[in-house]
Order: structure tokens, then C-alpha cells, then sequence
């Protein structure tokens, strides 16, 4: 697995990971940017994306991490804590793979709102992940045949109502706040990790009160 810097940036990173099954033990490519190998917890964690993680201090504080602790590190920290019950924990945009060599498994991560993209192929043991269109179509192993249904839908109606689907048949999209988890013989489990409808409404007796919560909310998002 490579070894590079964080980038830090957020949207349309041009990061990408390929997970190849077809060797006896899966192997992982990942481009430079925004890419990581983690060696956190007793685990060997390979991750590329691009994020921007609200909490990422509270959970630094919570670990004892030092304030230098990139999102690809306070990640790799949540996943070998929470399992794969992680993704919920995070708080902000970022669309992201995390390999975990131990498992051999790949998980793709996408944020609640879908602010960031995230598409991926798999194909006879082959998976590829990235966070543009054009860097999975620039791939060999990906071919570039219209998806004539999307096509054909966005013409008739301006907008495509596919969660999955992407204009390109053999590129697919994780929907907004979904995690994929790539187990090592190829099978493909799909969780939901957030609704609204999850969220249990706000009842104050204080009209300030509701004043106040929106404050300490806009003050984690800016700090």
C-alpha cells in the first residue's frame, strides 16, 4: 500500500483506490492524492478521500490525539473503535475507501447530505473507487457504455431520480449517507447509516433555548 500526505481538500479530489480479489491476498493501489496507510490500534488501514469532519477535534480530544491529527487519521480511529458502526459518528462532508488488510474488506463511505460524490466499479474481483467520473472512466478495466435509461430519463425530465445509477453503465454512485462494505469474496452489504426521520424532534419549553441550540450548532461547524 502507498504512503502519502493528506491533501486536504474536499470536493473532486481526483482520489482513487482499486481493490483487486483476484490474488490471494487483496490487493490495494491508491493514487497520491489525499491517500494514507494508517497503522492505528493493532490494524493496517489503507484510506483515500476527501473530507472536511465538523467533529474532528471533539473526537481528537476524546483519543487523546494530538491537534495535528488529519481526518484520515481521527477515520481510521473511529473505524477501530466503533466497528462498522462508525460512519454515524462522523460529522461534515467527505465521501472516502478504508481498506482494512486484517479483514480484507473495503468500505466506502459516503456523508449524510451527499455533498460529496463517490463512484464506484466492481467487475470479476475488481473494484475501483473514486470521487469523479473521469478518473474511473480514465481506468482500463472501465468501459464507457451509455446507461440509456439514466440517458433517457434526464431527457425526458431534466433529472435522474436513480440513488445508484450513474449516465455510464458500468460506473455506480453510493447514495447519500450509505456505507458499502467489500468483503474479500466480493459480496457487497449496503447500510443506511442515517435519516432525518432518525432525528428525535427538539421540545423546549423557551423559545431562547431553541435560539441558543442553534448557536452551539453553528459554533461546532465554524470551530
Amino acid at each position: 500500500m502507498n504512503d502519502h500526505l493528506d491533501s486536504g481538500l474536499l470536493m473532486n479530489t481526483g482520489w482513487c483506490i482499486e481493490l483487486d480479489l483476484r490474488v490471494p491476498a487483496a490487493g490495494v493501489t491508491v493514487n497520491p492524492v489525499s491517500s494514507r496507510t494508517l497503522h492505528l490500534r493493532g490494524k493496517t488501514l489503507a484510506f483515500a478521500g476527501a473530507t472536511r469532519l465538523d467533529n474532528a477535534r471533539a473526537l481528537a480530544e476524546q483519543w487523546g490525539l494530538p491537534a495535528t491529527a488529519g481526518d484520515a487519521e481521527i477515520i481510521g480511529h473511529a473505524y477501530c473503535v466503533w466497528g462498522d458502526q462508525f460512519p454515524e459518528r462522523l460529522r461534515g462532508d467527505f465521501s472516502f475507501a478504508l481498506f482494512d488488510e486484517a479483514s480484507q474488506s473495503l468500505w466506502l463511505v459516503r456523508d449524510p447530505l451527499g455533498v460529496a460524490p463517490l463512484y464506484y466499479h466492481g467487475n470479476a474481483g475488481l473494484w475501483i473507487a473514486g470521487d469523479s467520473l473521469d478518473i474511473l472512466l480514465a481506468h482500463p478495466a472501465v468501459s464507457d457504455p451509455l446507461n440509456d435509461p439514466v440517458v433517457a430519463e434526464w431527457c425526458s425530465f431534466g433529472h435522474v431520480h436513480h440513488q445508484t445509477e450513474t449516465f455510464f453503465a458500468a460506473i455506480h454512485k453510493v447514495p447519500k449517507a450509505t456505507q458499502l462494505r467489500i468483503s474479500r469474496d466480493g459480496v457487497v452489504a449496503a447500510r443506511r447509516y442515517w435519516a432525518p426521520e432518525t432525528i428525535p424532534p427538539l421540545e423546549y419549553t423557551r423559545e431562547d433555548d431553541y435560539v441558543d441550540h442553534l448557536h452551539d450548532l453553528l459554533n461546532t461547524v465554524i470551530t
